[in-house]
């Protein structure tokens, strides 16, 4: 398995919406938020990602995702 960690533009009233998104993308994968960290935290636990689908979906429905390494 493996971790993956954004910076997001997340808030609490908008982790409904964006937690069906992630079902929508991330079927079969676990994710978490530290929305307290100032940079919005997402953590997603999965084999494999394709990064680039989960940012252009944050960008469509008007969120920033930013890879941390």
């Amino acid at each position: 398995m493996n971790v993956y960690v954004f910076k997001t533009s997340v808030e609490e009233n908008t982790l409904e919406h964006v937690n069906q998104l992630l079902d929508g993308v991330l079927s079969g994968s676990s994710w978490s938020f530290d929305l307290e960290d100032r940079d919005k935290i997402l953590r997603i636990v999965c084999d494999e990602l394709d990064t680039t689908l989960l940012t252009t979906c944050f960008n469509n429905e008007g969120f920033f995702i930013e890879e941390l390494e």
